[in-house]
């Protein structure tokens, strides 16, 4: 088994979501057609929603379109952030499969 995200981590405090956007490099974090999620780093929730993401991607999004899934990660850092962008038109299947593996990760207060 690969322990990399298999070890809870103790952090001073959570970080919010224009924290985790803004460690990554990102400047925008809503952009129409774009899924997000901010994932805590607390040694099960990012495997979980990795381990789910096959099942999300082919309820919510056309195999005919192309996406491109963007997944950030810092050991040092309490948050991971999920992107899913819709290279094609519409981009409402996407959105919805990002905010659903957010929205079951998120703790109470945060947004997605």
């Amino acid at each position: 088994m690969n322990s990399t995200f298999s070890t809870p981590k103790r952090w001073g405090k959570d970080a919010t979501n224009d924290e985790t956007y803004a460690h990554f490099g990102y400047k925008v974090k809503h952009e129409f057609g774009v899924g997000a999620g901010c994932w805590p780093n607390d040694g099960k929730t990012i495997m979980q929603n990795l381990r789910a993401l096959p099942e999300i991607l082919e309820q919510f999004s056309d195999p005919k379109k192309r996406i491109r899934v963007v997944f950030d990660y810092d050991p040092a850092f309490p948050r991971a952030l999920f992107q899913i962008f819709e290279l094609e038109s519409s981009a409402v299947e996407c959105s919805a499969a990002a905010i659903s593996l957010a929205t079951n990760s998120q703790p109470e207060g945060q947004e997605t």
